[in-house]
């Protein structure tokens, strides 16, 4: 599966890779947001996973920025954020992102969302 990954922290930009990369997964990664729809639109990602608080751009406005796009209108956008559940509510409109993946993540359920998502878009 094709995951774009967008965090400004590169420790866990490095994690995501080796820990999907290892397990098959064809991964980009993204530390500054503002090319995120260049990147997104180029790599055709199947999967993002977006860090909510950066510097510059967050990422809800980039998961719009996305979804603004044609072609990236459908593809799923996780927010990857360590943010309590009421803060990422607060943030952001119901609907808007496909779902949340905590920080730190654990590699059985970030491998387990992608294969769920893979099933889903087959």
């Amino acid at each position: 599966m094709k995951v774009l990954a967008i965090d400004d922290n590169q420790l866990n930009l490095k994690l995501i890779d080796s820990a999907l990369g290892s397990h098959g997964h064809e991964v980009r990664l993204l530390e500054q947001p503002a090319d995120a729809v260049a990147v997104a639109l180029e790599f055709q990602p199947e999967l993002v996973l977006l860090d909510i608080e950066m510097p510059n751009r967050n990422g809800v406005e980039v998961m719009r920025d996305l979804r603004r796009c044609p072609g990236l209108t459908d593809i799923p956008i996780y927010a990857f954020t360590a943010m309590e559940s009421e803060m990422v509510a607060a943030y952001v409109n119901p609907g808007e992102f496909t779902g949340v993946v905590r920080k730190p993540y654990s590699l059985r359920g970030l491998l387990a969302l992608l294969a769920e998502a893979q099933k889903a878009s087959a």
